[in-house]
């Protein structure tokens, strides 16, 4: 509601406007794609994802509460999640198997997790979900697939460390953040 009443001229808010309705408009029947194709499901839910991302990365530190985390959050749990959807078509189809399905997403999703927290700064919430996420991973592999949930759990902390190290450094100054909105 802040975004439609307070901040509806906000030029800082509208860049963030379109990527995450897009988003949030490609994911209403995600749902419902995924019941009747696990491809279709996987491709949407990375589009979904690299949307949010694209808003995360346009938000800026100004409203960092109201805007900024909720957005991260949804960007980081989007990028675990396209992967775990990966590798369970991956698996599923039979393309890959599943252990080595799940090596190569959680690698990739760790990876992914990384590159987007280093170019985002200042963006804890990210961090929290991408982690949050590998961290469950790990928690449900570290009896069975060691290896897996090593990879997962690394794949976590690295990522809290990036993030603390982008938090150390201090919000990135834009040429619009000093713009008085």
């Amino acid at each position: 509601m802040i975004g439609l009443w307070r901040r509806a001229d906000d030029p800082l808010w509208d860049r963030v406007r379109l990527p995450l309705l897009l988003s949030l408009a490609i994911g209403t029947p995600w749902l419902a794609i995924a019941q009747r194709s696990a491809i279709g499901a996987t491709a949407v839910i990375f589009v979904m994802a690299a949307l949010a991302i694209a808003a995360m990365l346009r938000a800026r530190e100004r409203d960092r509460w109201i805007l900024r985390a909720p957005v991260s959050l949804l960007a980081g749990w989007l990028t675990a999640a396209s992967f775990v959807s990966l590798g369970a078509t991956l698996a599923g189809f039979g393309i890959m198997g599943p252990v080595a399905a799940a090596w190569l997403c959680i690698a990739l999703a760790a990876g992914t997790a990384l590159l987007v927290q280093a170019a985002a700064g200042r963006a804890p919430a990210y961090a929290m979900a991408a982690g949050w996420a590998l961290s469950a991973i790990a928690a449900k592999n570290a009896g069975e697939q060691t290896g897996l949930a090593l990879l997962a759990a690394a794949g976590a902390a690295a990522v809290g460390i990036v993030a603390w190290i982008g938090w150390r450094r201090g919000p990135r100054v834009t040429s619009d953040a000093w713009s008085g909105r």
